[in-house]
């Protein structure tokens, strides 16, 4: 039996709404609650050994992980939840319990209820063993498969919401912000059970998971007072407030909604076109500790910046046919392009690496380092303008074009461009001040670009649990693809709503393969570092860079290649602040300690390092200005660096960042969620036997440095291909 702690469900007084049919919501017409509710699992993970029996993870056995004859059959159980229903408690160990609890939930309360968990996608794992989702009017919303922001469950008029895709934080983050902090974790595969007694420490901790969300929530409610009308995603947030920056805009909803691609065709035409941020390290570099000394430079809101700064193709591409035409209209200043083109003996030009290999088609001895091309035969591929201008800086090649597109060039609308900017100076005004609107602002300037370059027309996640593989075994995910046969239907929801009135639709691909394209143009002009007499004064120098940073060698040409950009990015406020009617002053405000923050520059990163090294992109680590190591890799905590044991020629490659020594030292592992759609039932030895079908088995996670060098065995086979025999400046390079 679940324990009701605080009061009894039935004597909870809930808010019950009646929309009304008018409110411009997916719950109009319908009875909702309006009080809080947020949810919490505690589970364990655990392997089955050779007796049949259940046990935690060894981690002096890693073979228990290891596939073939040695892998162990693996599971999980739930052994306790909790509810916070309008800062009441209610708890309990089973499902068995946690069933009964939501029947009588929906006894006391047969409204529309919005239960909020933070990371939905790992309870979700678990639901089902009680609510199937597989009614036709149950809808699970997931961007992609176990990845899930909403499920709704007719049965119980009950809808899970994801806390985590509103807030884009971990727990512990939201609750210091709070003033909630989480106590020390429970360990995740310390076999406990519904029979496993819970100390007030344990309970305690449990408590403050799920009053950390309903703490969070209640500021949401505040913000958009009834809990059915809080957003569903952090990107939801910033619509809502585009709303009111496009009240008026008719014209730009208009634009966008012609902008859509109008058939499959066309839109993966233009989704090739698509890149994502440049993360890369000098091949020349790689795998060398480096001395310095070093620039480390940042660009200032990189995507906000090229959003208020450039002009963007707000009309159709129209394919021009003629070749005669095609340098007429690649050359027009108020026209862009996207290029459809074949390039022949392809040799890169500079050390640094520029196109990503996963775009080209009909390839011929393609050569890459890291999965960006150094030499090519031959490949097809097609690039917008900004990126086929640098593709011409970086490469030698023999280009023969198939065909081209042109769209006019216009800024996007004036009210939009002044949001960004208030945005831009409240993030960078109220840190300290007001941190609760400087938070709301670096949401929405973080988020921009998520909202610019969004896919609108995509494939359907599906969940149903009786869903299965030709063999029979459970498969609750798949996928129903997007096609030419769908596309029309997809593209239908896309620009009407359900009772057919149009959509008010915010940006279009087109857009977003201009935004990441400009802000890669801008990163580039601080690697190439090019003078006027076309001399690249700086890429043998650069050592990495991430979007929108840049780590290199300095030098005396490098810090005027930042200057000379820096009075670029400044002379282009003046311009902006004309088109807009603003002060000067709003593009570079004066953060809490009184120094201008200009928007757009390279500035300095802040960073003093003593000592840099790199295997690869989202792979280095280096020594701070206290001597400190630290680490970034994808995929392994930052406290990892415990396991080079301050030594930084132990970051090599070979080198296992192992699960077993950072739970020796007391610290946080990488764990990767096994999901379960078939578990058997397990006996326990205090008597328990587990009904979970469905279920996460966690498991800790090595990792493993690797540098990648794709066709190229050693960054000096590189550096002939690149060179010949003529050799690379050292520049103190080597400590």
């Amino acid at each position: 039996m679940y324990v009701e702690h605080d009061k009894r469900l039935k004597d909870i007084d809930f808010d019950i709404l009646h929309l009304s049919k008018k409110i411009p919501s997916r719950y109009q017409g319908l009875k909702v609650c309006d009080d809080i509710m947020t949810f919490d699992i505690e589970t364990t993970s655990f392997f089955i050994d050779k007796n049949g029996q259940p046990v935690p993870y060894d981690y002096n056995n890693p073979g228990m992980l290891l596939q073939g004859k040695q892998k162990m059959e693996r599971g999980g159980i739930l052994y306790h939840w909790q509810f916070n229903i309008k800062d009441n408690h209610f708890t309990g160990r089973s499902w068995e319990d946690l069933l009964l609890f939501i029947k009588d939930l929906h006894k006391c309360c047969p409204a529309r209820k919005f239960i909020y968990v933070h990371n939905l996608s790992f309870e979700f794992g678990w639901l089902p063993n009680i609510i199937s989702f597989s009614e036709e009017e149950d809808i699970v919303l997931a961007r992609e498969a176990h990845r899930v922001m909403s499920a709704y469950s007719k049965q119980y008029n009950t809808e899970f919401k994801c806390s985590y895709y509103l807030t884009q934080k971990s727990l512990d983050k939201w609750g210091q912000q709070l003033g909630l902090p989480k106590s020390k974790e429970l360990i995740y595969n310390k076999i406990r059970t519904p029979l496993t007694p819970i100390t007030p420490e344990e309970l305690h901790y449990c408590f403050v998971d799920v009053d950390i969300v309903a703490a969070g929530i209640k500021k949401f409610k505040e913000k958009y007072k009834h809990v059915y009308n809080i957003p569903l995603t952090q990107t939801g947030e910033v619509r809502r407030e585009l709303r009111k920056v496009y009240k008026n805009e008719f014209d730009f909803y208009e634009t966008c909604r012609k902008l859509q691609p109008s058939s499959y065709r066309i839109m993966r035409w233009m989704l090739s076109a698509f890149y994502g941020g440049c993360v890369l390290v000098n091949p020349t570099f790689k795998d060398e500790r480096i001395c310095g000394p070093f620039i480390f430079k940042d660009l200032s809101s990189s995507y906000p910046w090229v959003l208020i700064s450039e002009r963007y193709p707000l009309t159709r591409f129209v394919k021009v046919r003629k070749k005669s035409l095609f340098k007429k209209y690649m050359e027009d200043p108020d026209k862009t392009y996207m290029i459809d083109f074949y390039a022949e003996d392809v040799q890169t030009r500079t050390p640094c690496l520029f196109l990503s290999s996963s775009k080209l088609t009909e390839t011929d001895e393609v050569k890459t380092m890291n999965g960006r091309v150094a030499t090519a035969k031959r490949f097809r591929v097609v690039l917008c303008k900004p990126d086929f201008e640098l593709f011409r800086k970086c490469y030698k090649a023999d280009i023969d074009i198939n065909y081209i597109k042109i769209s006019d060039l216009q800024y996007l609308p004036d009210n939009f461009r002044r949001f960004v900017i208030e945005k831009y100076g409240e993030k960078t005004k109220l840190k300290h001040s007001d941190p609760e609107i400087y938070q709301n602002s670096k949401q929405i300037i973080n988020a921009l670009f998520g909202i610019n370059c969004q896919k609108l027309i995509t494939d359907t996640i599906c969940f149903d649990t009786d869903h299965q593989l030709e063999d029979g075994t459970p498969a609750p995910w798949y996928v129903d693809p997007l096609t030419e046969d769908n596309f029309a239907e997809a593209l239908h929801h896309v620009l009407y709503n359900e009772n057919g009135t149009a959509k008010k639709l915010y940006t279009a691909t087109q857009i977003g393969i201009y935004c990441t394209a400009y802000a890669r143009q801008n990163l580039w002009y601080g690697v190439l570092g090019e003078d006027d007499e076309g001399n690249y004064n700086n890429v043998d120098d650069v050592i990495y860079t991430d979007t929108d940073s840049v780590k290199m060698l300095r030098s005396a040409e490098a810090e005027e290649v930042f200057e000379r950009y820096n009075k670029i990015v400044l002379n282009k406020h003046k311009e902006i602040a004309a088109q807009l009617g603003i002060q000067l002053e709003d593009l570079s405000p004066l953060d809490d300690e009184g120094v201008s923050r200009p928007i757009g520059i390279f500035a300095d990163d802040g960073s003093d390092c003593k000592g840099f090294k790199a295997l690869g992109a989202k792979k280095y680590c280096y020594r701070d200005g206290h001597y400190k190591l630290k680490l970034t890799v994808a995929g392994v905590p930052k406290d990892a660096v415990v396991c080079l044991n301050d030594d930084i020629n132990n970051f090599k490659d070979g080198m296992i960042f192992k699960a077993a020594d950072l739970y020796a030292a007391g610290l946080k592992q990488k764990l990767a969620p096994l999901y379960i759609a078939d578990q058997r039932p397990v006996q326990f030895p205090d008597g328990y036997k587990s009904i979970e079908k469905y279920a996460i088995c966690m498991v800790p996670v090595d990792y493993t440095l690797s540098k990648s060098y794709d066709m190229y065995s050693t960054p000096e086979d590189f550096i002939k291909i690149l060179y010949g025999n003529r050799n690379i400046p050292q520049l103190f390079r080597y400590t």
